[in-house]
This record gives structure tokens, sequence and C-alpha cells, in this order.
């Protein structure tokens, strides 16, 4: 079966394509690249590479949470404890 390829567009879900574009340039999310032409490049993401970064990014949030014990980073700071409802 021959890899799925998406637009920016359709990669972009839920999110600005500009988001999308930030996340190729900064090498989080890779493309392949369909040159038309020597100055123009159309890229597209492959659909198996979009799952991966999705969930790569979803379990390092939830791990993340876990980790923190649901306690925002704000309130780890050193030296001080989190606040309860009877102080």
């Amino acid at each position: 079966m021959a890899p799925r390829l998406l637009s920016i567009p359709a990669a972009a879900l839920d999110v600005d394509r500009r988001t999308v574009y930030r996340f190729i340039a900064a090498g989080e999310l890779p493309v392949v690249d369909l040159r038309t032409g020597p100055a123009r490049s159309r890229v597209r993401v492959l659909a198996a590479s979009l799952d991966d970064f999705i969930n790569s990014r979803a379990v390092a949030h939830l791990r993340a949470a876990a980790d923190q014990d649901r306690v925002p980073p704000y309130a780890k700071q050193e030296g001080t404890e989190p606040r309860t409802s009877g102080s």
C-alpha cells in the first residue's frame, strides 16, 4: 500500500497552517518535498508521520502531568509548598 500524503491544510486539523509550518521548520514534523520546478516546493506530510507526531506529544503531556502529580509548574518552585484550602 502506498503511503498517504496530506497537504498542509489537511494536516493542520484544528490548528492554523502556519503552526504546522513552524513544526516543520523546527524539524519536529517530517515532510516529503514534491518539487514541481526549480523555485517551487510542494511539501506533503506523511499521514503516519502526523500520527507519530501527535502521539509523541500526547504521551509527553500525559507523562509530564503524572510526574508533577497535576500540580501546576509555578506551584513547584524550590522552597515553596502548594497551598491547601485550609491555609
